[in-house]
């Protein structure tokens, strides 16, 4: 049935220093919009959206848009452990967030098991003024086995590709057993409430 979401995925999204367009990604996917200027992330903001999986499953995907600044590593942590996802950023236009990516990522991977998906995307890349090139990001990508994706908020490329490479990479570990971060079952939406949302919008939820 279309009103019956069958499975949760929480992931954490994005972990990456300041300024580099992960709130960006997270309001293009969330409302489909893009705004030029952005304040600082403060902690960390919550987000839900219903994906469809294969056109046959609705999953909801939870994420965490984390805050960059250091000062926050403590709740950073605290919420980055025991996903079943990951997306880490970098700014096409921000040599220091591709210098500092690897602290983000070995930070990641000590509190996780190697085998959780990690998606490195590259922002900015409608940018004439890039300081590092794809093969510098891809390079990275690789050394940490990072899925590589380059996108652009402002023009909406590649935001969804994000997602939705994340949700299949989560649900073939969900396959494979590994169920960190899954919660499978059933949950009823109510038709009415399932039936005013289009597919391009989402759930909302607030931190508890």
């Amino acid at each position: 049935r279309d009103d019956l979401v069958t499975g949760v995925q929480t992931c954490a999204l994005p972990i990456c220093d300041s300024f580099t367009g992960k709130s960006s990604i997270a309001n293009r996917f969330i409302n489909g919009k893009y705004y030029e200027k952005y304040s600082q992330t403060i902690g960390l903001d919550f987000f839900s959206k219903i994906m469809r999986l294969n056109n046959s499953e609705n999953i909801k995907l939870q994420f965490w848009d984390t805050g960059g600044n250091k000062n926050y590593l403590p709740i950073i942590t605290s919420y980055i452990k025991d996903v079943a996802g990951v997306i880490f950023v970098v700014d096409f236009t921000n040599i220091s967030s591709l210098n500092n990516v690897d602290f983000w990522i070995q930070k990641f991977n000590s509190l996780n098991n190697n085998n959780i998906p990690k998606i490195l995307v590259a922002t900015k890349s409608d940018s004439e003024n890039k300081l590092f090139s794809s093969e510098d990001a891809k390079k990275v990508a690789d050394e940490f086995k990072c899925h590589y994706i380059e996108t652009s908020a402002k023009k909406n490329e590649n935001i969804y590709e994000i997602f939705d490479t994340l949700v299949h990479k989560i649900d073939e570990n969900v396959k494979e057993g590994v169920n960190c971060g899954i919660e499978r079952g059933i949950t009823f939406i109510f038709e009415e409430q399932f039936d005013k949302q289009p597919e391009d919008e989402c759930l909302y939820c607030s931190i508890c």
